[in-house]
């Protein structure tokens, strides 16, 4: 078994191990017929809705694009770097033409993916602890307020 359908096994998702339905019931009926809950004309058509998902489909997909792109050879990443590096050259002469251009682009989005396959579950860590930092910091300067109110009540109780 090679590595990457090793990886895709593991992203396998089988729809019929959902409760209720080969959707998990997240589907919509539109019917067949108008005024029966849907669109005429639609022939019994389901909608699926995705809105119960919320966020982790896109942090599903993200960590596929992660397993797919860290697949990626060290020599596929020099080749990128290359070409990369020769269409730079084409644009520093001014003679990019606009597939140039485009392939540029591409070039670029695949090294980023590439970057964030490497990088990105640290950068992800990273930005979680710098959340809670921050929301700590907010209760420190909360809890800061609360005893600098409660001084000041005590201290004009005295008085």
């Amino acid at each position: 078994m090679s590595k990457s359908s090793a990886n895709a096994s593991q992203l396998a998702f089988n729809f019929q191990d959902l409760e209720g339905s080969a959707f998990g019931g997240a589907e919509r009926d539109f019917g067949s017929e108008a005024g029966a809950g849907g669109r005429p004309g639609t022939g019994g058509l389901k909608r699926l809705d995705f809105g119960r998902y919320d966020q982790t489909s896109a942090a599903t997909a993200r960590l596929a694009g992660r397993i797919v792109a860290s697949q990626t050879t060290d020599a596929e990443l020099d080749e990128l770097h290359r070409s990369r590096h020769a269409i730079l050259d084409k644009l520093e002469l001014g003679s990019l033409s606009r597939r140039d251009e485009i392939k540029l682009k591409y070039i670029e989005w695949q090294l980023d993916r590439i970057e964030d396959a490497r990088y990105g579950m640290s950068l992800d860590i990273l930005e979680g602890m710098i959340e809670k930092y921050e929301a700590f910091a907010v209760d420190i300067h909360q809890l800061k307020a609360d005893l600098d109110a409660h001084a000041t009540r005590k201290s004009s109780r005295r008085r």
